[in-house]
């Protein structure tokens, strides 16, 4: 399988939305090729995000096994006094997605990643094909949950309202 050729790809497939990207393939930086993508209007109210979509080999799993994943990183601030609620919110939300994990990083970022196994000696097509599925299911589970961690963000709902979202019927503790 040969990665920058996959992203190169991928990259074409997203310039054709069209998405501004940028290959980056500097031995320096990184031992493998990364793909960053500018992604306008994600989520129901039109936010900004970041994507980066690169391979990593581990070596420690099977020989023959690449990881390929995707990070969506959220181009908005989120008010520190709000981190506490957005934590519980991003906690509630994660166990309810089918793939792939929310995170609030230290310097209060929400963020999106996904990352699953390719078999290194996929067939270029097939891997492609492969890795195009992962790409657009991590832009659509980001883009169809992003909203309620802004949400949460903005005051507008509360953590437990995640939970409600999803059909449970839980009573937080008062604070």
């Amino acid at each position: 399988m040969d990665k920058l050729k996959i992203l190169e790809r991928l990259k074409a497939g997203f310039e054709d939305i069209p998405v501004k990207c940028q290959l980056i393939d500097d031995k320096e930086f990184s031992p493998d090729p990364a793909l960053v993508c500018e992604n306008p209007g994600l989520g129901v109210f039109g936010h900004n995000a970041i994507s980066q979509y690169f391979f990593v080999d581990y070596n420690i799993a099977a020989k023959g096994t690449d990881y390929f994943n995707c990070v969506i990183v959220l181009d908005d601030d989120i008010a520190t006094e709000r981190i506490d609620e957005v934590f519980r919110a991003v906690s509630y939300l994660n166990y309810y997605l089918p793939y792939g994990c929310f995170i609030l990083s230290d310097d209060e970022q929400l963020l999106y990643k996904f990352g699953a196994p390719v078999n290194s000696d996929m067939p270029d097509d097939e891997a492609f094909e492969y890795i195009d599925k992962l790409s657009a299911h991590a832009l659509d589970c980001f883009r169809r949950n992003i909203s309620m961690l802004t949400d949460v963000a903005e005051g507008k709902i509360l953590p437990k309202d995640i939970l409600e979202i999803f059909g449970e019927d839980i009573e937080e503790e008062e604070e």
